[in-house]
């Protein structure tokens, strides 16, 4: 689906495609990272990203939870949407409906 939208800070009118964003989650250990492992490379229609690659300890202090975790891959995930296809994020925070809300 195609929108425009309009920059707050300036007014600048530009496309922003809203596709798809997939979220696989649940509790340590269950899996995720190995499925999302065996899809790398297998499923040419959607960018496939583990949310591991982006934990940093500063993340520890306010937990896996984290808005800025949470947010940090929010924004990824929109960026990379703009090239036209949608992602797949698996990680065990980024899926409670707080976070994505």
């Amino acid at each position: 689906m195609l929108n425009i939208c309009q920059k707050p800070e300036c007014g600048q009118r530009h496309r922003f495609l809203r596709l798809p964003l997939f979220v696989v989650s649940g509790a340590s250990g269950t899996g995720k990272s190995a499925v999302c492992r065996y899809l790398l490379g297998n499923l040419a229609e959607v960018v496939v990203l583990d949310s591991d690659i982006l934990w940093r300890p500063e993340f520890g202090s306010t937990g896996a939870g984290s808005p800025t975790f949470c947010e940090t891959w929010l924004r990824v995930a929109k960026n990379i949407g703009q090239s036209g296809r949608p992602v797949v994020l698996f990680g065990s925070a980024v899926g409670v409906p707080d976070n994505v809300e």
